[in-house]
């Protein structure tokens, strides 16, 4: 194979996992309305709280913008 014919599904895939990880980004802020998986940023630091209930609570709450902080940057690499 060529390297052209290898590159297409390579960006493709690259494309998919960047535009899933920022529609999850998009849900947190509230864009895609209240009948989503968080719907607002304290769903999902409340969730967040229920996944990470050995941590204290302010680590708990860095936790939930460390995520976010990494799937708004990760996307762009």
């Amino acid at each position: 194979m060529n390297k052209r014919a290898v590159s297409f599904p390579q960006l493709f895939l690259r494309f998919a996992l960047a535009v899933t990880m920022l529609s999850a980004v998009a849900d947190r802020f509230g864009f895609w309305g209240s009948n989503s998986a968080w719907g607002n940023w304290e769903n999902f630091e409340k969730y967040t709280r229920e996944l990470t209930f050995f941590l204290p609570a302010i680590l708990s709450k860095l936790s939930a913008y460390a995520a976010t902080f990494f799937e708004i940057v990760l996307p762009y690499l």
